[in-house]
């Protein structure tokens, strides 16, 4: 009995503890703003984006999926569907968002919101931006706060 109770707690031990310290200037469970990660790296849209993941294939031929890094997974792709700020926030309503907020950009804004499913937390993030004439959706939905803020630093290093 000792000895199941000994190696349970140092598995969970292993497991390690979340940090329950804030990020610098703010609350614990909402990331310090974020500087993209990485190098710059090109993409399909003909722009470059400053990313520590890997930009592959994306879903659509002309986009590119970013995976691993600190963003985990995210799209960058033509805007095919141009949307408002207003208009993705009432999309969003579905999902029964928390903390939606929009961030305007000089070439357009970014909406990011988090939502509970039967998996825990979503967060989720819709960039729209017009850069040297080209339409680009850069969007996820990732499963931490901090992933949140390195897709959002990584949408906002798009040039």
């Amino acid at each position: 009995m000792i000895r199941t109770y000994l190696v349970m707690v140092l598995a969970l031990a292993a497991c390690g503890k979340k940090d329950d310290k804030p990020a610098a200037g703010g609350d614990k469970d909402k990331p310090a703003a974020a500087a993209p990660a990485g190098d710059d790296k090109k993409l399909k849209v003909g722009l470059s984006i400053k990313t520590d993941g890997e930009v592959g294939e994306g879903m659509s031929p002309e986009g590119n999926m970013i995976t691993g890094g600190t963003s985990g997974a995210f799209t960058v792709e033509p805007d095919k569907t141009p949307m408002t700020a207003d208009e993705i926030k009432k999309d969003a309503a579905d999902n029964k968002p928390k903390d939606l907020k929009v961030d305007t950009l000089a070439d357009g804004f970014i909406v990011t919101y988090v939502n509970t499913g039967s998996a825990g937390d979503n967060f989720w993030v819709d960039a729209r931006r017009k850069i040297g004439g080209k339409a680009i959706r850069c969007s996820s939905t990732v499963s931490s706060a901090d992933q949140q803020a390195a897709v959002v630093a990584a949408c906002k290093s798009i040039h």
